[in-house]
Parts: C-alpha cells; sequence; structure tokens
C-alpha cells in the first residue's frame, strides 16, 4: 500500500476511535457500539497485515549495506573456523539472505550470488570496503569472540 493510502488509513481509524469514544460518552448502549467495535477490530488487523507486508517488499528492492555485508563475512569466518568449507558456508549465508529478502551484494563479476559475497568478504580483508564496514567487522567478531566457543556455532 502507497505511504498516502497508509496515512489515511490511519486517519479514517484515528477518525472511527473519536466517533466511538464520543457515542459511548454520550451514553450510547455497548451492543449498540458493537458494529463500530468490530470495524475498529479489523481496520487494525488489517494495519497490521499492511505494514509487515510493506516492511518486508521494502526490504526486498534494497541491496545489503556494508554493515550487514561485514556482519555476514563475520560468521562465515566463524563457521570457516568451525570447520565449515568456505564455499558451503557462503551459499549456506547467501540462501539465508535471500530467504530475508535480501539480495546478493551488486559488485562482484560472478552471476552466482554467494561468490560475489565471497568477492566482497576479500575485499574486506584488503581493506577495500568503507571504513565503517571494517570498523563493524571488528566490532562484531570482539561481540562474537564473547559468547563461549561451544554455544558459538
Amino acid at each position: 500500500m502507497a505511504p498516502r493510502a497508509r496515512t489515511s488509513s490511519r486517519s479514517g481509524f484515528k477518525c472511527l476511535h473519536a466517533v466511538k469514544a464520543q457515542l459511548a460518552d454520550e451514553g450510547l448502549p455497548k451492543e449498540d457500539l458493537k458494529p463500530l467495535l468490530d470495524l475498529e477490530a479489523k481496520l487494525r488487523q488489517m494495519s497490521v497485515r499492511e505494514h509487515s507486508e510493506t516492511v518486508s517488499n521494502q526490504r526486498k528492492r534494497r541491496p545489503p549495506s556494508e554493515v550487514l555485508l561485514a556482519r555476514v563475512s563475520a560468521l562465515i569466518d566463524l563457521l570457516i573456523k568451525a570447520g565449515s568449507d568456505e564455499a558451503e558456508t557462503a551459499q549456506i549465508m547467501m540462501r539465508r539472505l535471500v530467504a530475508a529478502g535480501i539480495p546478493p551484494p551488486k559488485q562482484g563479476g560472478d552471476a552466482r550470488g554467494w561468490k560475489r559475497l565471497l568477492e566482497w568478504r576479500t575485499d574486506l580483508g584488503h581493506g577495500l570496503v568503507a571504513e565503517r564496514a571494517q570498523q563493524e567487522y571488528l566490532a562484531f567478531t570482539r561481540k562474537i569472540a564473547t559468547i563461549p566457543a561451544a554455544e558459538r556455532v
């Protein structure tokens, strides 16, 4: 739903709530207010559904941030240290990202998203990504290191 329509439905919801409150204050019996209460409940349900659909659709259109890629790279490194294969680990992480609506990194010459993910990770290791991503990688790996090794993987 477009932002304008959402604003309009929010305004309608507020108006309905105000009318219902005014009628209740004027002494209208609760059973006479039931249709308004039912409508208000349906509007609330629709609003929650629209919001969750909008959030997931917004995510699907945006490429992953370098901060997210830095965290994914840290997780790949953690899994490799635990004995997993680099390519397998990158494929698993890429599948998880895609399932969450996050596309593969745009940069990289390979058609396979997991390969582009590994290329981005290599660039991170060589200091070729934004400073903020490098800092996030270091901070995230420090956080991971505070978790006991048996509980990490």
